[in-house]
């Protein structure tokens, strides 16, 4: 007895489909889905079931893992539909009802888990994405956290190398200016000698910023090509220490070694207090005095005061000249850059700077940072 021509043609009409299920999902499942019902009508008293049939469940469970949720549930209620249609049908044999419901079971829990191997994929495969733009986020987030580290790495080299050569090249400036007029030859020396005290101070001063540049910040400063901390001749060089709050008293000197009047008050605790508090307590004063030499035309005097008191510190800085006031922050004008860079190292610490006209006459410059007591 030959084989139905029908076993063929239905077979090849539900496994063809199976082809494009992750394409097309919801087409391949209305397809299979259709081929097995006209299965159903057609020769479920002949052929009856085929091993195609195999075709719905992958159908379903390409539908539930590839494709929009309507065809998930379109292709777990189609099949659980089919499968009470050919547990009606089959088996063909006269049998009692248990047999068909058993079958109709069989096939049910078939679909079922088709149905729930292609949602367990889709959400798998959900998860996966997540976990990829999660990382891809944390990665994009790394970036911009390293990037905002080095910028603002080189906003603190600039500001130190302002702050050092700045407060230097005006003294020297200053003694060059006065030397080329001086009446006798002992005030030019005494302006030589200054502008030579200077100089060095910005050297060895230079040199630990750029020593914080290239090793990492370990302070140490390295002619030699290993980066090892060593000379050419292979000596250790050591670059100076931070200067702090009560480094002040010098730095007033070396002004006052340069022809300005400085007069000042230190109050300072006799514990010791956090080294980079003590140092923007000295950049302060340093550009506080490098303006007045800078900007205060026809300024003889500076009055500094330095107090620390039980909530806060002030710092003053008072001049008698007649100079301009301050530019806005980062603006290039007179007392801009660094006004700018005082502003952000003080605002670290959530003080306040001011420059303003002084009623006798100058400006004073005014830093509150508040402290524990």
């Amino acid at each position: 007895m030959g084989v139905p021509a029908g076993y063929f043609a239905l077979t090849a009409a539900l496994i063809v489909p199976v082809a494009f299920r992750r394409r097309w999902p919801a087409a391949c499942l209305v397809t299979v889905l259709a081929v097995a019902l006209v299965q159903w009508l057609t020769v479920r008293d002949t052929i009856g079931m085929l091993p195609a049939d195999v075709a719905v469940l992958v159908a379903v469970a390409a539908a539930a893992a590839h494709g929009p949720r309507w065809a998930g549930w379109l292709g777990l209620a189609g099949g659980l539909a089919g499968a009470g249609l050919g547990g009606l049908t089959w088996p063909l044999l006269r049998t009692a009802v248990p047999s068909h419901l058993l079958t109709a079971g069989f096939l049910g829990s078939a679909v079922v888990a088709g149905w729930a191997i292609g949602t367990l994929s889709r959400v798998r495969r959900k998860q996966l994405h997540a976990v990829a733009e999660r990382a891809s986020l944390l990665e994009l987030e790394r970036e911009q956290r390293d990037e905002l580290a080095v910028l603002a790495e080189r906003a603190r080299i600039a500001r130190e190398m302002h702050d050092v050569l700045a407060h230097s090249l005006a003294g020297i400036i200053a003694q060059s200016d006065g030397g080329r007029y001086a009446g006798s030859f002992d005030a030019a020396r005494n302006a030589l000698a200054t502008i030579g005290d200077h100089s060095r101070q910005a050297l060895a001063e230079s040199r630990r910023v750029l020593g914080v540049l290239h090793e990492g910040g370990d302070g140490r400063v390295s002619d030699g090509r290993a980066g090892d901390g060593r000379a050419g001749d292979g000596r250790v060089v050591v670059a100076p220490r931070q200067p702090g709050a009560r480094d002040i008293p010098d730095l007033v000197e070396r002004v006052r070694a340069g022809g300005l009047d400085v007069r000042l008050r230190l109050e300072l605790p006799s514990d010791p207090f956090e080294p980079d508090l003590s140092l923007v307590v000295y950049r302060v004063v340093q550009e506080g005095l490098t303006n007045v030499i800078k900007h205060a035309v026809a300024a003889t005097r500076a009055d500094v005061k330095v107090s620390w008191g039980r909530r806060k510190l002030t710092i003053a800085v008072a001049d008698d000249g007649q100079g301009p006031c301050a530019a806005p922050a980062g603006a290039g004008g007179a007392r801009g850059y660094g006004m700018a860079g005082m502003r952000e190292r003080v605002r670290a610490y959530g003080g306040t700077v001011t420059l303003h006209p002084h009623l006798g006459g100058g400006h004073v410059l005014s830093v509150q940072v508040p402290v524990r007591s």
